[in-house]
């Protein structure tokens, strides 16, 4: 059995339903990420949060329609991985996914901080510069 079997046998399909669970969890992550930013913070005084939070919704659309089809829309069920699928798919499904949701439980904390802590998100402030 060569590389490319086991990757076809075994591992892909473990990517596919890995990779469908990271889904569920940015999908989430992104929804109290947007009613977050949306309702506690002063996105609407700066041109800046404006930006940030159109792309937000945006992406809520795309990750929407995604959902969609692996949850909802999913001929055979979202466990269960599809054998007309690309090999390489299933590995960039998962770091895709995983970068995602990353990013947006680093945004979520943040968020989260300075809810807590009382300040509100300021995008006027000029960013921090590294130096001596």
């Amino acid at each position: 059995m060569n590389f490319f079997e086991i990757l076809e046998q075994y591992l892909n399909p473990a990517f596919w339903v890995v990779s469908n669970i990271l889904l569920m969890y940015l999908s989430t992550a992104l929804v109290a990420y947007v009613l977050v930013y949306g309702i506690r913070f002063r996105w609407r005084e700066y041109e800046g949060g404006k930006r940030i939070f159109e792309f937000t919704l945006s992406l809520v659309g795309i990750v929407a329609l995604v959902f969609i089809g692996v949850f909802v829309n999913s001929p055979q069920g979202w466990y269960i991985y599809p054998e007309d699928v690309l090999i390489w798919r299933p590995i960039l499904r998962l770091v895709i996914f995983y970068t995602v949701a990353l990013t947006l439980t680093r945004l979520n904390v943040i968020l989260w901080r300075r809810l807590l802590a009382g300040r509100p998100l300021d995008l006027s402030v000029p960013p921090r510069t590294k130096g001596p």
